[in-house]
């Protein structure tokens, strides 16, 4: 965190060497939460988190501007089985910390951000740099150090550049982290297309194949690897929604595959059902092989999700998923209550025990099987 402070500290004296007015704004979110799975024992787990920030805006004019921002994320868990102490994790790490400068078509940032795009909203091919799942009510997910520009035509078509660096982890859908001390880069073109858009999106990195651990023949130390994608969204009066990836890897070991290809369809609707009841469908097909055109592994999963507002401050979700290769069927019900500044959520979940989709960064994954949850935020 030292190194981000220092960054927008040497913004904010840039801005006020140029005379220009610079505010600053303090903010963030908290959050407590409980959850109890019915496994016998019992397991539950209690946790805090607290995402404080600091933003800074400054700029010559309206048109040209500069914006910082830096913050935390400072959590805290204890897992429980019945009536023995399980295990407790806590840790400080860096959430966001970017420097931005902005222009009626044009966008730079620089930093540790959040990237994410494509049309789909659940089950997301092109979920490349993050680990959005639509279950957590608070969309918390990792960021990554990257170079970001973007640049708007008259026409509203847009293009978007990047390069990444220093990402120790894997991130999105992969299997395998990037080779350390390289970098990663890639490209966006967004074109309006009637109602709607479609884009075609590309990426290049080192996969780092020494660590790949699930057998011992390991062919290479890396591969390179390439990604490329086709996606859009369109409103018909019923929103349409399509994305289609496929992903190139040199060889590495027998069991990762050298092509996968990812193929996205979705459809939501809002139905004018008392205070609106919103429907989201998606179904997402994996197939995985050694040759483009062939297909030696499937993965097939549907996602149904139902939102209706039971008045101003009072909203009720349920999320579905179910996996048509291994016939496993995922539920998660959640009621928030949202006020000012305070959000309040009571949740149930239904999962089979052996859970395989939306991968958890730690091996234990506390909402397999059956349990309730529930949450207290305060945004500040």
């Amino acid at each position: 965190m030292k190194k981000e402070l220092i960054g927008l500290c040497a913004l904010c004296v840039y801005l006020t060497v140029e005379g220009q007015p610079v505010s600053v704004e303090l903010n963030g979110q908290a959050a407590g939460w409980g959850i109890v799975n019915f496994q016998k024992p019992l397991y539950y787990q209690f946790g805090v988190r607290t995402l404080p920030g600091l933003s800074v805006t400054g700029g010559k004019d309206s048109l040209h501007r500069f914006d910082a921002e830096v913050s935390g994320n400072f959590y805290a868990y204890s897992t429980f089985m019945g009536n023995a102490y399980q295990d407790g994790v806590a840790g400080i790490r860096p959430y966001r910390a970017w420097i931005r400068y902005s222009s009626p078509k044009l966008e730079l940032r620089l930093g540790l951000q959040k990237i994410n795009f494509g049309s789909a909203s659940i089950l997301r091919p092109l979920m490349w740099f993050d680990r959005l799942d639509p279950r957590d009510p608070l969309q918390i997910t990792d960021g990554v150090y990257a170079l970001l520009g973007r640049y708007y035509f008259d026409n509203n078509a847009g293009v978007w550049l990047w390069g990444i660096y220093g990402n120790g982890k894997t991130k999105g859908w992969e299997y395998l982290p990037t080779r350390k001390k390289t970098a990663e880069a890639g490209g966006r073109f967004q074109l309006p297309a009637g109602p709607g858009e479609i884009a075609l999106t590309s990426h290049y990195r080192m996969a780092d194949c020494s660590q790949w651990t699930h057998d011992t023949l390991v062919f290479r130390s890396s591969a390179p690897e390439s990604r490329f994608a086709l996606d859009g969204k369109w409103d018909l009066g019923i929103g349409i929604s399509g994305e289609i990836v496929v992903k190139k890897t040199e060889k590495c070991s027998p069991s990762i595959p050298a092509w996968e290809k990812y193929m996205n369809l979705g459809l939501d609707y809002t139905f004018a059902v008392g205070n609106g009841l919103g429907l989201v469908v998606e179904h997402l097909l994996i197939q995985t092989s050694g040759h483009l055109f062939a297909s030696s592994a499937n993965t097939s999963l549907t996602a149904l999700t139902l939102s209706y507002p039971l008045g101003v401050l009072d909203r009720v979700t349920g999320i579905f998923f179910y996996d048509w290769s291994h016939a496993s069927f995922y539920r998660f019900i959640s009621f928030n209550r949202q006020y000012d500044n305070w959000s309040l959520y009571w949740m149930a979940f239904w999962n089979p025990q052996n859970f395989a989709i939306f991968r958890s960064e730690t091996e234990q994954n506390i909402m397999a099987g059956k349990g309730i949850q529930w949450m207290v935020v305060y945004n500040f």
